[in-house]
């Protein structure tokens, strides 16, 4: 009888450990495939579905930028959204949504049967009385804390001292006073090792420039994305998951509630301006180099009635935002789109 050849364990460790690395190196070098930052409440879902329609693969976890697996998904994304209409759509998320309907269940003082308004000031007002000293972590109807959530996803991460088998801590809670006001400095170094950055209020615009850097072999792909501001866009459609959420404006809501938020939201106001700015050159940047038009004109106009309170209030000024109020005075209706040239300026 022929003895059985002796398996070699080592040689099958080595030999599984290369398979993987070359699974790795393969996702790595994979110029399709998005890591995204998911904040709540900033359009990512919709980001995503309309990614996957063109055929791009976005990985997304509500979970803290720190704890993003880096080293599986080469592009890292994250959008953010003006803090105002930011928090009021948390509310409308844990009220009207199944997620947080199912999340709040058993929150007894949670304001659900209120007129829409009156239950948002009710919930804003047991935030607003919470501070640093309160123990923590601090309570939030099993939901969103709105304390500087949008600083605190690009900050947070578990305590080491824990062990490392620490669950991750995701930004729908603070569990440390530097969660509730988290430093802006960190917030601004993390947010230099994102590649793709964008606002949920110029999300076409966004869209656009995220499908022409990652799907740039699929023309026809990026025409459609990147023609929304041509006289005939054709069949450009977007993703709005509302998750059940009654159609809402933040501009209508009252003084008293917008001066909490301001009050919450401090840092996350400070860090949403540096964002637009960046994201307001990059679109400048991407139309000079494409001849593509990605900020529309009547976009233009929507996007300045929003941002006017962070004018008034001092984290932007006027020269921030020149670009678009430019735009914004453009009369009649769009004809550049991909492909079309802009016309030439007289000279005086």
């Amino acid at each position: 009888m022929t003895p059985r050849p002796r398996r070699d364990w080592r040689a099958l460790v080595v030999l599984s450990w290369g398979c993987l690395l070359c699974k790795v190196q393969t996702i790595r070098h994979d110029p399709k495939v998005i890591n995204l930052i998911h904040i709540p409440k900033t359009a990512g879902t919709s980001f995503v579905r309309d990614m996957r329609t063109d055929g791009i693969r976005v990985a997304d976890a509500e979970k803290c930028a720190r704890r993003q697996d880096v080293y599986l998904r080469p592009v890292k994304s994250i959008m953010f959204r003006l803090p105002r209409a930011h928090v009021f759509s948390q509310y409308l998320q844990c009220r009207f949504s199944r997620w947080g309907f199912n999340q709040t269940a058993n929150e007894t003082e949670f304001p659900r049967d209120e007129p829409i308004l009156q239950g948002f000031e009710k919930w804003l007002a047991v935030f607003a009385n919470q501070t640093l000293s309160d123990p923590m972590p601090l309570p939030a109807f099993n939901c969103y804390n709105p304390w500087n959530m949008q600083a605190r996803a690009l900050v947070c991460y578990p305590d080491t001292k824990q062990g490392p088998r620490t669950k991750p801590r995701s930004s729908h809670h603070v569990h440390t006073p530097s969660d509730m006001v988290p430093p802006l400095v960190d917030a601004l170094d993390e947010l230099q090792r994102i590649g793709l950055v964008g606002v949920t209020e110029l999300y076409e615009a966004f869209l656009c420039m995220a499908v022409h850097q990652i799907n740039l072999w699929n023309a026809t792909s990026v025409r459609v994305r990147c023609g929304v501001c041509s006289s005939s866009p054709g069949p450009v459609s977007y993703t709005h998951e509302a998750h059940k959420v009654p159609a809402h404006d933040f501009l209508a809501l009252p003084e008293e509630a917008n001066r909490l938020i301001d009050r919450m939201t401090r840092i996350d106001s400070m860090l949403y301006s540096a964002v637009l700015r960046r994201v307001l050159t990059g679109i400048q940047n991407f139309e000079t180099r494409t001849r593509i038009m990605v900020l529309c004109p009547d976009h233009a106009v929507r996007f300045l009635r929003q941002v006017k309170h962070l004018v008034k209030l001092g984290y932007l000024l006027h020269i921030d935002i020149r670009f678009v109020a430019a735009r914004a005075r453009a009369s009649g209706p769009s004809r550049q789109g991909h492909g079309d040239r802009r016309p030439r300026r007289r000279r005086a």
